[in-house]
């Protein structure tokens, strides 16, 4: 059985005003994100943590923690 994982790369904090002021195509700053931590989650659950590190111009990620899925 085969399931989506998502690599939550950034995070970012904004006000509710600019949160309500969204628009499509708007650019939103997120930190430097390479050689930083990310999240593995499917869906809610998170599945493990890492380490963003890119090699060559290929992105992979370093797993540092794996979660006990229950």
């Amino acid at each position: 059985m085969r399931i989506a994982i998502d690599v939550v790369i950034a995070n970012c904090t904004m006000t509710l005003d600019e949160l309500n002021r969204l628009q499509h195509s708007q650019l939103k700053p997120v930190n430097d994100f390479v050689q930083s931590e990310v999240l593995l989650k499917s869906g809610n659950e998170l599945i493990a943590t890492g380490i963003l590190v890119k090699v060559d111009e290929q992105f992979y990620v370093s797993i540092d923690q794996v979660n006990t899925l229950e």
